[in-house]
């Protein structure tokens, strides 16, 4: 008899399962992502698209020799925030990743170290020398 009440219970939680299941899959709404999407939330995330990089990188390769005398000048107002920056750096590209970018200020101590002022960039310069100069003042 004990046996039969079990068998009874696991039945019934079993047919509520599969019963919930179904309408869930009915009522749910449908989420279909598309790929510009996914690519626009990976950008918010500080992911880059490797087709995007691999083709700067080819094509810097290509000009190397303008792109190491052309100088990209940038000013950094007075009580600037380090995201701020950050943004700024990466609109005149200079940086790829903001995220990337405000974590090593961070893991060095400079977040509030940087200095206002112009400062004066080759195309080509690497992130640690930009770290170095924003917050030396050594323009």
């Amino acid at each position: 008899m004990r046996k039969h009440i079990w068998m009874a219970i696991f039945l019934g939680i079993g047919i509520g399962l599969v019963i919930s299941s179904g309408i869930n899959m009915m009522i749910a709404p449908k989420v279909i992502l598309e790929p510009e999407r996914i690519k626009s939330e990976a950008k918010k995330l500080g992911m880059i698209d490797p087709v995007e990089y691999f083709d700067k990188t080819e094509k810097k390769d290509a000009q190397l020799d303008t792109t190491s005398k052309e100088k990209i000048t940038i000013e950094i107002p007075k009580g600037i925030t380090s995201e701020d920056v950050a943004e700024l750096l990466k609109e005149k590209k200079l940086i790829t990743s903001e995220k990337t970018f405000l974590n090593k200020i961070h893991e060095k101590g400079l977040t509030y170290k940087i200095k206002w002022g112009k400062y004066k960039f080759s195309a080509d310069v690497s992130m640690p020398e930009i770290i170095d100069m924003i917050t030396q003042n050594s323009n």
